[in-house]
């Protein structure tokens, strides 16, 4: 892979962070209290920063993530009920299935699941999960369009005629 100002911060015990072959990536990722992040093959991070703690952050194959897009499995700081005590914030999976692209400015937030070839639109807040072949936009990211697949070049002709798309 190529890491190019890849900064990883792995804090407490038991945090890993995996990274896939053919990799392109730049930013933060910052794993605590045994956080684990994987990251599948020829997936490309631009600025990416990412924040794991005491769960999971699982992103597959072929994904491609504009600039400053954030994700994140927790709150960082947590928040407790006076009343009993109880955590009403814990942290919580992520989950980015293959061919995702995620387009400058996207926050992805904890429970979130994003599905094969979904695109998350520009400075999209992903508050929950989008199914397969989507379009999701806003703040909060709702879909605004499916049965869509997407291709990492721009080429004139039809979707046939590009083998990259996956489908």
């Amino acid at each position: 892979g190529q890491f190019k100002r890849l900064l990883i911060t792995i804090t407490g015990s038991q945090g890993r962070v995996t990274i896939g072959n053919k990799c392109k990536i730049s930013g933060n990722i910052a794993v605590n209290s045994g956080g684990v992040v994987s990251i599948g093959n020829s997936t490309t991070m631009e600025k990416i920063n990412l924040i794991c703690r005491g769960r999971s952050i699982e992103i597959g194959d072929d994904c491609m993530f504009a600039a400053n897009v954030e994700i994140r499995n927790t709150d960082t700081h947590a928040i407790y009920e006076i009343d009993g005590g109880r955590r009403v914030n814990p942290d919580a999976d992520v989950r980015i299935d293959d061919y995702v692209w995620a387009a400058k400015g996207v926050v992805i937030l904890k429970r979130v699941e994003v599905g094969r070839g979904s695109i998350l639109a520009l400075g999209s807040v992903v508050s929950r999960s989008v199914p397969p072949h989507s379009i999701a936009a806003g703040c909060p990211a709702r879909v605004v369009k499916t049965g869509v697949v997407w291709t990492r070049y721009l080429k004139a002709g039809k979707l046939s005629d590009d083998p990259t798309a996956v489908r």
